[in-house]
């Protein structure tokens, strides 16, 4: 039956995962009711679409049998490219205190799954360049943030424009800044397929959260990588076209973050001051003990959605997914009791700030000024990163 959970269920979702890397764009509500609509705009790769359609056919007995099926027949469509094959030994991640169905491991991704995240890649470089793909494609997208000044942090005192109840003593006090140069900064935090691609070209190796199911699809963000993993392909990202030149890539500063979050506006979340919804953000709904857009099944184990399926909730600038999906890194030394806007200690060791909330977290785990601190050593299931570039200031 159509609502028997099973491998069937596993290969709807890379089917649908498969759909996004395809089209390149976020997926609209058409894909759940005309995949086959959805996948109109895309030119060419007719045999590669089809195995998609057939993957997300509504009879589970029309799927393929196994996602190792479903990638030989990706492979298949697209002239029998071989699957690029990894061997790394994975380091064994932190004991999480959000919920996660598999114990510490050192299982790598399986043959199967990794050749499926490099048929991936290969489709969204040859659906970016109209040729023969290199296997270097990085489908991220670039968000203007303009100069401009704003509020960071928040007050208890009513009147004031970042006033809010729900303040806690290290988003205090709040400070005025001006941001006076333009940066760019990715419109969704960084996924499993792009992070695939940098391993690929540096020989680094997984994650090991990529041995859960739940955590491994390629539209996915990219979890369980550290503060330095996270820096790492920030600098191999400017060794790309994907970096415009005299630019550098790096994580966001806290108030680089805060600010493409919230804008000039003061607003308690990304989109303004009304609560979290399944449509604006992926994160625990407290009533059922679920997250909100139904991610984590009645046993407490989840993940992230995919990426690019909550457009409404973007900020003023268009950035996506600021509240909810995944915690991110940013560049910053943790204070809890800050003097500053900003801390750049050059002790990598010191706790990092970590921003947004993510799909294990409560609602207001989600608010645009609300930061933890994290051992950049950390690596979490619900912890991730987004990338900025910026131009790099001339020397005093």
């Amino acid at each position: 039956a159509a609502d028997k959970v099973g491998p069937a269920c596993d290969i709807y979702g890379l089917g649908m995962t498969a759909l996004f890397a395809v089209k390149g764009a976020r997926l609209t509500k058409r894909a759940l009711r005309d995949p086959a609509g959805e996948l109109a705009a895309v030119t060419g790769q007719a045999a590669v679409k089809a195995e998609i359609l057939r993957a997300i056919e509504w009879d589970p007995d029309e799927r393929h049998a196994s996602a190792a099926a479903f990638a030989d027949a990706l492979r298949a469509a697209q002239g029998g490219r071989p699957p690029i094959a990894q061997a790394a030994d994975v380091p064994t991640p932190l004991v999480s205190a959000v919920p996660r169905d598999v114990k510490p491991s050192n299982i790598l991704l399986d043959a199967d799954r990794d050749a499926l995240l490099t048929d991936m890649d290969l489709m969204r470089a040859d659906d970016a360049s109209g040729g023969t793909s290199t296997g270097a494609s990085v489908g991220l997208v670039w968000v203007e943030v303009p100069p401009g000044s704003f509020w960071m942090g928040s007050s208890k005192d009513e009147g004031h424009p970042v006033y809010d109840s729900e303040a806690y003593d290290d988003e205090l006090p709040p400070f005025r800044l001006e941001m006076s140069t333009a940066y760019r900064i990715a419109r969704h935090p960084t996924c499993n397929a792009d992070y695939a691609v940098f391993l690929k070209a540096t020989g680094r190796a997984p994650p090991a959260e990529w041995a859960n199911k739940r955590l491994n699809a390629p539209a996915q963000p990219v979890v369980g990588v550290d503060w330095d993993d996270a820096r790492a392909f920030c600098a191999w990202l400017d060794t790309t076209a994907v970096v415009p030149a005299g630019w550098r890539a790096d994580l966001p500063t806290e108030a680089e973050w805060e600010y493409a979050a919230r804008g000039p506006d003061g607003w308690r979340y990304p989109w303004g001051n009304a609560p979290p919804d399944a449509e604006r953000a992926d994160y625990l709904d407290p009533p059922g003990g679920r997250t909100a857009n139904q991610a984590m099944d009645d046993l407490g184990k989840g993940g992230p959605q995919p990426v690019g399926l909550h457009s409404t909730g973007a900020s003023r600038w268009g950035v996506e997914e600021m509240a909810g999906t995944v915690w991110e890194w940013c560049l910053d030394a943790w204070q809890a009791k800050r003097t500053a806007p900003l801390s750049t200690s050059v002790d990598t060791s010191a706790p990092r700030v970590i921003r947004g909330g993510s799909w294990a977290d409560l609602p207001g785990y989600l608010r645009c000024a609300r930061r933890l601190g994290g051992h950049p050593r950390h690596r979490f299931p619900n912890l991730g990163f987004r990338v900025v570039c910026r131009v790099p200031r001339a020397p005093d």
